[in-house]
């Protein structure tokens, strides 16, 4: 599931989307259903893998861009 959506830029300019997913993880028991969030994963808007490198650096995989948060 989507659960957060932002801009990134590169330094020379370039915008991008990036797009988190995180699974719900099912924790129910016998008191009553839960749920928790599972890891981010980061995405472009065009489906490339996003590493993050801190709360507001990130890496393109497929090219090794560096962007940030605007």
């Amino acid at each position: 599931m989507i659960t957060d959506q932002f801009q990134a830029k590169d330094d020379n300019g370039n915008v991008y989307g990036v797009v988190v997913h995180q699974d719900r993880i099912d924790t129910s028991d016998l008191s009553g259903r839960s749920s928790l969030l599972g890891m981010k994963e980061f995405r472009l808007s065009d489906g490339r893998s996003v590493n993050r490198i801190s709360e507001t650096e990130f890496e393109i995989v497929q090219t090794r861009t560096k962007i940030k948060r605007i």
